[in-house]
This record gives C-alpha cells, sequence and structure tokens, in this order.
C-alpha cells in the first residue's frame, strides 16, 4: 500500500512539474523584441501655460496649467534598423495608479541613431490635476 502511494505520488510530482516548467522554455519569439535595443538617453517633464510658456518644471498642477509635456531622446543602440518603434508614456497618480497612456511611433531608426519624442497631457483630458509621475514601455520591431 505504501509502495503504491509512493508511485502514485512521484507520478504526481513528475507531472506537476512537466506542467510548470514547460513554460521555462525559451523560444525565439522574442528575437525581434526592442524593449532592450531602444535606451531613452533623456527626458524632461514640465508644466504649461503654452508650448512656449513654462509654468514649473515636473507636474504641478496650477490653475494656469494647460498642460503637461514630457519629451526625450531615445536611441537605437540595435546592430540594425528598427523597422518601428513605439515609446509608450504611461501617466500615473501619486498612488501609482494609470491614468492615461501615450503612444508615440517612430519608424525606419538606422543603427546607433537618435530621434526625439514629445507627449502632451492636455488640462481637457480626464484626471489631468492628479498627474504625478511617468513611466515607459518600449515595444516594436528590428529589420529582418
Amino acid at each position: 500500500m505504501n509502495k503504491n502511494i509512493l508511485v502514485v505520488g512521484t507520478l504526481i510530482f513528475v507531472l506537476m512539474s512537466a506542467i510548470g516548467f514547460s513554460g521555462c522554455i525559451q523560444s525565439d519569439n522574442n528575437a525581434n523584441n526592442i524593449g532592450n535595443k531602444v535606451q531613452i538617453i533623456n527626458w524632461y517633464n514640465g508644466t504649461y501655460v503654452a508650448v512656449d510658456d513654462l509654468l514649473s518644471n515636473g507636474f504641478v498642477y496650477d490653475e494656469q496649467a494647460k498642460l503637461y509635456i514630457v519629451n526625450g531622446t531615445a536611441k537605437n543602440n540595435a546592430d540594425r534598423q528598427i523597422k518601428k518603434v513605439i515609446i509608450h508614456v504611461k501617466y500615473y497618480d501619486i498612488d501609482n495608479n494609470l491614468l492615461w497612456e501615450d503612444s508615440l511611433l517612430e519608424n525606419g531608426i538606422p543603427p546607433g541613431e537618435t530621434w526625439q519624442f514629445w507627449s502632451f497631457y492636455t488640462k481637457d483630458q480626464e484626471y489631468f490635476e492628479i498627474v504625478h509621475h511617468v513611466e515607459f514601455d518600449i515595444s516594436g520591431q528590428l529589420m529582418e
């Protein structure tokens, strides 16, 4: 009886291990993932009364504020051209709740090249008064 329990227990363990570790096999599906091939070299955010009229550095809600601008420079660190890249600028409140996401598309970036990106969050958008910080995600595809 104990021998049967041991055999069944071992069989269950082997099956569970096979199922549990089946997702650990690395595939080539991420061969064109460029998240680690694009570097955001620098970025800045400010609060503006108008596009050329800075009210304050950072996100500062004020009655005069009309928009927040996030701009920066990104670089293709891959050894080949980027077919397309999307920089996702994610705006969060102080409790880290996602308020809005802006997706910025660029195409045909040669190796080693840099480019500028701009994101605008205007006062007429929902949650303008509680924007606290941004985070970036990068997706896209390299040329074959």
